[in-house]
């Protein structure tokens, strides 16, 4: 009998969740541990686009004629010496099986960390133009938002207790795909144009042939 395409790719899912479940069973991986796999990946993917964000922030600035004082500059290298750690924490959890006890809980903190440290970045732009901060804003929440959605799906015991602010303002923890990442901050880059300010196309972040699709 011919085997239509939806029981194929039923089949294929089928599949898919016994291995799962067998891993699970013979290793003592929790259901919740598989799940933060996943998200793991994810972020592992979303650290080169992290690290493009913050240069694009600093596009922004240099097109507008913003020096970066000492302090600014201290943060970004906070930023990106967060992002190289998170990297490897990431290594680590997916270097054994099981994962080391702790290790989503350390991605945590540096996910809290990198966070932390994009809001102290808005906060040190003294006397920077209104229109020009409110973009910078606007792309350091994206980037907030979506580490919050990051932590909430690593699902531990810690994870209700995430603080996500942008200076004083509490920010809501948003699940973002890589590419609804991109979407969004050129989205607030063309929006930022329409207010007058300097856009340069080293801003805006690249999407790959599949992330057009």
């Amino acid at each position: 009998m011919e085997l239509t395409r939806r029981r194929f790719f039923g089949h294929l899912a089928g599949s898919a969740l016994i291995a799962r479940m067998a891993l699970a069973g013979a290793t003592g991986i929790t259901a919740v541990e598989l799940s933060g796999c996943n998200v793991v990946t994810d972020i592992e993917n979303w650290i080169p686009t992290g690290e493009a964000a913050v240069n694009a922030i600093l596009a922004v600035l240099t097109a507008n004629n913003i020096p970066v004082a000492a302090g600014v500059s201290a943060i970004v290298g906070l930023i990106e010496t967060g992002l190289n750690d998170l990297l490897a924490a990431v290594k680590e959890y997916q270097a054994t099986t099981p994962p080391p006890v702790g290790a989503l809980e350390k991605i945590q903190t540096i996910l809290q960390d990198i966070s932390d440290q994009f809001s102290s970045f808005t906060t040190s732009l003294s006397g920077v133009a209104a229109k020009v901060l409110a973009v910078v804003e606007s792309l350091a929440e994206i980037v907030i938002s979506t580490i919050g959605g990051f932590v909430g799906q690593l699902g531990t015991s810690a994870s209700a207790n995430l603080s996500l602010r942008l200076g004083a303002r509490p920010v809501a923890a948003v699940h973002r795909t890589r590419r609804k990442f991109k979407h969004d901050w050129n989205s607030a880059l063309d929006s930022a144009k329409k207010s007058g300010v300097i856009v340069p196309n080293a801003a805006y972040l690249k999407l790959s042939l599949v992330e057009h699709l």
